[in-house]
């Protein structure tokens, strides 16, 4: 049995600087860490990122930060992510990987996944979605886990929508 929280650092009612938390038990995983560009009131700043204090402060129960594509409203701040937490892992596609490590990310620091391909984490799994939103850059991720009352929940992430949603696993006749 899990207990599960989600919420987010940044993104919601804008666009950009997405970033959802999901926390199962004492594990968390982070989906998204974006940048959204200063407007023109904001003299001096190029571009403001999500709050990552709380990621900071519990920084060894991340399992992994899952870019969802490659734009920078869901991977700008990755490089200042990962001057705070140094240890976290990056797990991107191919092409998000290519453009993480021209914002100067380390390769080291990189997972590489496939579309299809599940990820297991304990009594979790991360299963990525290919999009075709916009070709090669776009990857959602749904995200498998027991609640609290032993029952299966389906968790999708939707980054270029900057949403999640608990999926109804009898209407989408998924087994967990």
């Amino acid at each position: 049995m899990c207990k599960i929280k989600i919420f987010g650092l940044g993104g919601l009612n804008e666009n950009g600087k997405n970033c959802y938390v999901v926390e199962v038990d004492n594990d968390i995983f982070v989906f998204d860490a974006g940048l959204k560009y200063a407007t023109g009131n904001l003299l001096g700043i190029d571009y403001i990122i999500p709050d990552f204090s709380y990621l900071i402060k519990n920084k060894k129960r991340i399992k992994g930060v899952f870019i969802t594509h490659g734009h920078q409203e869901n991977m700008g701040s990755v490089v200042d992510l990962l001057n705070q937490i140094p240890t976290l892992k990056i797990y991107a596609t191919k092409f998000t990987k290519f453009c993480l490590m021209e914002d100067g990310v380390n390769e080291e620091s990189i997972i590489e996944i496939k579309a299809h391909k599940k990820i297991n984490f304990g009594v979790c799994s991360i299963f990525p979605l290919k999009d075709y939103y916009f070709d090669v850059l776009d990857q959602s991720s749904v995200f498998f886990v027991k609640n609290e009352n032993n029952e299966s929940e389906i968790i999708r992430i939707d980054g270029n929508k900057s949403e999640y949603s608990v999926l109804d696993k009898n209407v989408y006749n998924v087994r967990v």
